[in-house]
């Protein structure tokens, strides 16, 4: 009640648009606020999406060297694998 009267309100905004630490600052100030905020998230996912693709190729080199057109060796002998298997871990 204001002085013994309801108050109306024609078009009422969204409570999820009214924020308490805006209301001191300015449109420009608001929107100025607004866009380095999306400025930042988009640099952010830029250098995401360049991360990917840099980690990606790096990926592929390692798989691709890993590839190598040569022939294992056919046999081994048992006591080498056994030595070899007894080593202690790096």
């Amino acid at each position: 009640m204001f002085y013994d009267r309801w108050l109306l309100v024609s078009n009422p905004i969204a409570f999820s648009s009214y924020i308490g630490s805006h209301i001191r600052l300015s449109a420009c100030s608001r929107h100025t606020r607004s866009f380095i905020i999306w400025l930042l998230a988009g640099a952010i996912i830029a250098a995401a999406l360049i991360g990917m693709v840099m980690f990606a190729d790096y990926n592929y080199s390692l798989t691709a060297a890993a590839s190598m057109n040569e022939a294992c060796q056919p046999d081994i002998a048992a006591d080498i694998a056994f030595e070899d298997f007894l080593k202690p871990l790096k």
